[in-house]
């Protein structure tokens, strides 16, 4: 079966061009890399060859954009002139003689940027012309290649290498990196990826089938280039990895090399160190005539008084810098044996310019050559080395000599006798001769220098052997050294880049010599390198190395993909082909699938179902003998037909008959089941509706029993009261008990009149008077008033009421009625005997909770505050059938007895007042609780 194709741009037929442009591309941005990296590889040839890739690989892209717009405007035939219009600017530039950059930067302005634009051109033009007819993919690969092709166009035509002429002069790679601070190189590639991969999504991945759009290659296609894909993600990552991993690596061992170069190089100068200072010290110990000439100065000063001595070195400094080599004052110290002796010394060693003894006043004694004074007691080197008669040896800071053109350093020792005391002290100055020798072991490559610092950062002596002038010797490596000492880094490698533009990779380490260390004075050993001559190689190496891999290693993944897609979509199409051999009428075709999985037992299902399909059918000769045999079977019934159209006739005629009267019973079944609707909903209205006389009828009974109580009662109840007044003015002052009893009896007929007003309340709403009260003192009160009762006799009351709760708005007169009626009615169901726990406390509410009256309303909102009230007995309790009616009029579980039944409706009437909850929980034989929910902040309600 042919898949039907459609190219939806019409860009298939010229998109070898294209492909041209981006397989030359590819190979001059390898050979670019191979450039740069140079190494291993003569980069001649390869600059030439970059040179003719270059426009070669344009003009395939200038070829695609031309053919392209030829086809869609057929009569535009110049169109083909212009690839040689664009290569003529190249061409001039390079036969005369302006040089290859010239070349490539008139390649870039007039054939990459011209080819960009009339590919973008094109491809809009199609893009609007047949938009609506796109599939999604293809149109987003279209507006993706669009803006991919006009940065490559703009990044590789227009950004060219710095030239001498307008506007390579400014808009060029050096000013790119400058602005953007990374390689152009790297854009143009992945612009060039982007350009390539939109391309083939709106050139040949998708057909019309049926309507709708499909992909080339269905499952198998999906499924290799998503495997693909997704190995390829993983090598990418794997060896690009691999190869920063080995480039650490490598940096990794070649800073730990140098660094072993430099630790080595900074013991070798402590220990040539070390071994002058104690040659020094053994030169001065013998012989012992250094103690002879020394002890004779210092008895010369012994005698001489401390006050005098000052101008007695002086006057001698004065006359010492006055007179010649050879003249009387400076021939005494010059020219004798011992003189002469050190001048031997000096003239075998080959590095020391200066040598000479002082005694333990700072007076000269003996010297190599003429000093520049006289005393030294004046002198720092003097005073540390002998050190307040201690004795120290000294390491100086360098100094440069102008007359031998070098730098040289200073190294005293203590001269001691042989009692072990500080006689005198000798100085050398030695020149960096010596250093230099040893310093220049330590080279590394052919761009490889060692240095010596000291702790000023002046070049002691370097590998290279020159001279230099104190003004020239702070180096920029002693100013990266001297930022990690500072910021004390742990890390003693860097890098540093030179006023040449080279990077060097620098180590140093401190000469590890204690008498330096001691006096405060560090030294630097210092090694460095350039790191192109480092790790060109290296990364060169590693560089082809992690390529080959990766096309190992892509190869292989691309083999298993399409060794996997096979194994799985074989079994698919086979499957496929056995439908198509169904529909076509082929029952006995048979699948036979060996996978040894799910699609094994697919297959099995499948023949299953073509079997049972078999059996389920007559085959083409039974079909064949059946027509003939109905053939005949139509002669017969044709004799038949006039004796069945006059039945038929009559048998119309009762079928109508009884289609009428089926019609009459389908519309009395469906008037009925209309009836039966109506009545189903009247008789609930109805019920309703009897629900709600019955209620008001209750209303009514209350509304005339409180206008009788209220007349009846009343005026009873005024009587009494009148008579406990004057009760009250004929008792004496001492009685206070009676007092108390006759008050707390006013109190309770002032409660009974409430009450009576709050059977009317039960029918009507009255006006509550709100007030800020503390419902701690509000049940006190209550409890003190329902205590009177004998129903409270052997009932123990225990109180977990919360401290501190805030007062609530509340009518305290109407509360006190809930909460009256709430105990009496526990104690009664306890029958004096008993516990009765009253608690308050705030809770957070779980869930709103509407009002139990008005079932619109919402009382309390989820997450709210409200304080609770709970009254728990442990009495008889209540039956589940009974708990569902105690807040209805007139309901009561008493008998005749007990009271009319409007308590827990007046009660839930007042809490309602005040926006609040109550409700009662009860099992019988476990007693009763009553929790009542206010809110904190109670508003007023009129009615």
């Amino acid at each position: 079966m042919t898949i039907p194709k459609e190219d939806f741009l019409g860009i298939i037929k010229n998109f070898w061009a294209f492909a041209v442009f981006a397989l030359i591309s590819g190979i001059n941005f390898w050979i670019n890399i191979l450039i740069i990296k140079k190494g291993l590889f003569f980069s001649g040839p390869l600059v030439s060859i970059g040179i003719a890739l270059l426009p070669l690989s344009f003009i395939f892209l200038v070829f695609f954009g031309i053919l392209n717009t030829r086809d869609r405007y057929p009569q535009c035939k110049w169109l083909m002139s212009v690839p040689v219009l664009c290569l003529l600017p190249w061409f001039l530039a390079a036969v005369t003689g302006r040089g290859p950059v010239a070349a490539g930067i008139m390649a870039r302005y007039f054939i990459c940027l011209p080819g960009a634009a009339i590919v973008i051109y094109d491809i809009v033009g199609r893009l609007v012309s047949s938009k609506k007819g796109l599939p999604m993919p293809v149109f987003l690969s279209a507006v993706i290649f669009i803006f991919a092709s006009g940065i490559f166009g703009f990044v590789s035509g227009l950004i060219v290498p710095k030239a001498d002429f307008f506007p390579a002069s400014l808009i060029n790679y050096n000013n790119f990196i400058k602005v953007l601070g990374f390689p152009l190189q790297a854009l143009r590639i992945f612009c060039a990826v982007i350009m390539v991969a939109s391309a083939s999504g709106m050139a040949g991945f998708f057909y019309r089938d049926k309507m709708k759009t499909r992909l080339i290659g269905g499952i198998r296609r999906k499924v290799l280039v998503f495997t693909i894909l997704f190995s390829s993600i993983i090598l990418i990552i794997s060896v690009l990895t691999m190869y920063f991993s080995g480039i650490f690596t490598l940096r990794q061992v070649t800073f730990s090399q140098q660094q072993g170069i430099v630790q080595l190089m900074a013991n070798s100068i402590g220990e040539m160190i070390e071994s002058e200072v104690k040659e020094l010290q053994s030169y001065v110990v013998s012989p012992s005539v250094w103690e002879t000439v020394l002890k004779t100065a210092n008895l010369k000063y012994q005698s001489m008084p401390a006050k005098i001595m000052p101008g007695y070195f002086a006057n001698l400094d004065k006359q010492w810098r006055l007179s010649s080599s050879s003249g009387p004052v400076v021939d005494r110290y010059l020219n004798t044996l011992l003189a002469l002796r050190l001048k031997k010394f000096a003239e075998s060693k080959g590095n020391i310019s200066e040598i000479f003894l002082a005694d333990r006043f700072g007076g000269l004694a003996v010297a190599s050559s003429k000093t520049s004074d006289f005393y030294q007691g004046d002198e720092p080197w003097w005073q540390k080395t002998i050190n307040d008669g201690k004795g120290n040896v000294f390491i100086g800071d360098m100094e440069f000599d102008e007359s031998s053109n070098s730098w040289s350093i200073t190294i005293s020792v203590p001269v001691y006798g042989k009692d072990g005391e500080v006689i005198g002290a000798c100085k050398v100055v030695y020149n960096t001769l010596r250093f230099s020798e040893l310093v220049s072991k330590f080279e590394i490559g052919s761009t490889g220098r060692a240095i010596l610092f000291d702790n000023t950062g002046k070049v002691i002596c370097r590998s290279e052997h020159k001279l230099l002038k104190p003004e020239s010797m702070i180096l920029p490596e002693w100013k990266v050294i001297q930022e990690a000492q500072s910021k004390k880094y742990f890390s003693s490698s860097a890098y540093v880049r030179h006023d040449t533009g080279n990077t060097f990779l620098i180590s140093w380490a401190v000469v590890p010599y204690k008498g330096l260390l001691q006096e405060g004075v560090k030294w630097f050993a210092c090694v460095e390198q350039e790191t192109k001559e480092i790790f060109a190689g290296q990364e060169l190496i590693l560089l082809l190395y992690s390529i080959v891999l990766f096309a190992v290693l892509l190869a292989l993944t691309v083999y298993f993909s399409f060794l996997f897609v096979r194994l799985l979509i074989r079994p698919i199409e086979k499957m496929r082909l056995g439908m198509h051999e169904i529909s076509v009428g082929n029952l006995s075709y048979s699948l036979d699938l060996k996978s040894g999985d799910e699609l094994e037992d697919l297959s099995d299902s499948f023949n299953l179902m073509i079997d049972t399909l078999r059996k389920t059918l007559v085959s083409k000769d039974a079909l064949i003998t059946e027509v003939s045999e109905r053939k005949q079977a139509e002669g017969m019934l044709e004799q038949s037909r006039d004796k069945l159209e006059s039945q038929a006739k009559e048998l119309n005629a009762q079928l109508k008959e009884t289609e009428k009267a089926h019609e009459i019973m389908m519309s009395m079944l469906e008037d009925n089941n209309m009836i039966r609707e109506a009545l189903e909903k009247s008789l609930a209205e109805l019920k309703q509706t009897q629900e709600m006389m019955v209620q008001v009828a209750k209303l009514g009974a209350v509304g005339q029993l409180a206008s009788g109580v209220a007349h009846e009662v009343k005026n009873p109840l005024g009587i009494i009261l009148q008579g406990i007044s004057y009760l009250e003015n004929k008792l004496a002052g001492s009685e206070n008990d009676t007092r108390e009893v006759l008050e707390m009896m006013k109190e309770g007929i002032g409660r009974a009149d409430k009450i009576i007003n709050g059977l009317l309340d039960f029918s009507k709403s009255t006006k509550l008077d709100f007030k800020q009260e503390d419902i701690n003192s509000v049940l006190e009160s209550s409890l003190n008033l329902a205590q009177v009762s004998s129903r409270f006799a052997g009932v123990q009351i225990v109180r977990q009421m919360a401290k501190g709760l805030p007062k609530i708005k509340i009518d305290k007169n109407k509360m006190e009625q809930v909460f009256i009626n709430v105990l009496v009615n526990a104690a009664q169901a306890m029958e004096n005997k008993g516990t009765i726990t009253i608690r308050s406390f705030i809770k957070k509410m779980e869930r709103p909770e509407k009002s139990r009256i008005n079932k619109d309303v919402e009382y309390f909102s989820a997450g709210e505050d409200a304080l609770i009230v709970e009254i728990e007995d442990s009495g008889i309790g209540i039956s589940e059938e009974n708990l569902k009616k105690i807040f209805d009029a007139f309901f009561s579980t008493k008998g005749p007895r007990g009271g009319a039944g409007l308590g827990l409706g007046i009660c839930l009437s007042i809490v309602d007042m005040h926006k609040g909850l109550i409700d009662v929980e009860s099992k019988l034989g476990e007693g009763t609780k009553v929790t009542i929910t206010l809110k904190l902040a109670t508003e007023e309600k009129n009615g």
